[in-house]
Parts: C-alpha cells; structure tokens; sequence
C-alpha cells in the first residue's frame, strides 16, 4: 500500500520508526533491572561489556560476524528487487506485494523455527541458511515479474528465523543472566553495523554497474558468506554438540 503513495515512502516510513525507537529508549528513566546482582565495576559500559563477552565467546563471535553480512546483504537488496520489479513493468501494488510475498516466507520460518532449532545445530541451521539464500539469489538476474522475485525472497527468508534463534539460544544459555541484556546490545551494535550504509551501497552498485550485476554481486557475497559459516572452526563449538548429543 505505502508503495501505491510513492516509491520513497516505504523506505521514509522505515527511518521514521528507527528515530521514534531512538527517541522512546531515551524516555526510559529507571533500571529495568533494579533487583538483580550488580556486575563489577569495571563493566559499567553497558555495551562494551556485552563486546567484551563477545569477544571472548569464539561461536558468537563468528556468528555475530557473519550475521552483519547477511544483514548488510539483505537490507540493501530490497532496493534492487524494486528496480528489478520496475523493469518487468511492476505497478506500485505489485511491488509492494513483492515485499509481502518476501515476509510471507519470513513468518513461515519463524513459524518453524521451534522445531528447527530444537532438531539441528546451530551451525547446520546457519550454513543451511547461507547456502539456501546464496543459491537463490542469483536467480532474482531471471526473474520476470514481482511475484516471482517475492517467492525467491520467501525462499531465501524462510529459514532466517530459526539461524537467528540458534545464536540467540546460545546466548541465553552461555551468558550470565546479569549481563543478558548487554550481551544482546552488543550483539545488535555489531550486527547492525552495517545497515547504515547499505541501502547507499546498494544505490551506488546500481548506478555504477547496473541492476543485474549488482544482484550478482551480492550473490557472491552470500556466497562467501555461506562458505565462512560451513568452514569456520568458531561455529563448529564444543557447547553446540553437547546440547544435541
């Protein structure tokens, strides 16, 4: 619908509930954690502590790594999909069921993921995500209408929820529950380091190598991406097979 009004107001309407997120954390005057034990005085940087757990945890560190490029990814393709969807003649409804289509695939995952999580490790339910995007992505430089670039983003999504449950169940089983909440914020400043940047990254692609071939670039990107996730010790942890043995 918000594509029906213009093509910038999705993305405007998007920036606007960041900044009223910003403002709403700043309205928050008192400890949400009042009755809970303090932890050392040393960790009063409530973010830097949460970077120092992460730091030294060697599967959040690598997931947490690979998570920001599949997020940098995934935020910056949007744009491309609704150039693709505009050069097959898409009308502003068609596009924006395109993205519908796409969130469509993320709810069944997210749907899923209980039992996903509970029957497969962590590293497989991320490498299986990595390679599953990576894989279709590239057919996004065929597709020739809206509602099948949609259906290869539902593809891409589905299993997105349940990598991203796998690590975040580590966490809650790893970290120590009064430094729960920083871990998290450290997690989130990391993985969403990139955001900003890649809607502009996306931009300068498309204008400087056109639309088709930045969709390859980011394929190769996620395949990269999945490679790191199949290959790297940090995401193969003792703490992971001793929880599924």
């Amino acid at each position: 619908m918000l594509f029906g009004v213009g093509r910038m107001v999705p993305f405007l309407v998007d920036a606007v509930s960041y900044l009223m997120s910003a403002v709403g954390l700043t309205l928050i005057k008192r400890p949400l954690q009042n009755g809970r034990e303090r932890t050392s005085q040393r960790d009063r940087g409530f973010v830097s502590a949460g970077l120092r757990w992460l730091w030294r945890e060697r599967f959040v560190r690598g997931a947490v790594l690979w998570f920001a490029g599949v997020t940098f990814v995934f935020q910056s393709i949007g744009l491309v999909c609704v150039m693709l969807a505009e050069r097959h003649g898409a009308s502003p409804a068609a596009t924006g069921l395109l993205f519908s289509i796409t969130s469509a695939g993320g709810l069944m995952g997210a749907l899923a993921a209980p039992r996903l999580v509970a029957r497969f490790r962590p590293r497989t339910l991320i490498s299986a995500f990595g390679w599953v995007a990576a894989t279709v992505t590239p057919l996004l430089a065929v597709a020739n209408s809206a509602y099948l670039i949609g259906l290869i983003g539902a593809v891409a999504f589905f299993l997105g929820p349940a990598a991203n449950a796998s690590i975040v169940g580590y966490i809650l089983t790893s970290a120590d529950p009064a430094i729960q909440g920083r871990v998290s914020s450290a997690v989130h400043f990391v993985g969403g380091s990139l955001l900003p940047v890649a809607p502009a990254f996306a931009g300068a692609m498309i204008q400087w190598i056109d639309v088709v071939p930045t969709v390859l670039l980011y394929s190769s990107i996620l395949i990269a991406l999945a490679a790191f996730a199949t290959i790297a010790r940090s995401l193969g942890v003792r703490h992971d097979e001793r929880h599924h043995n």
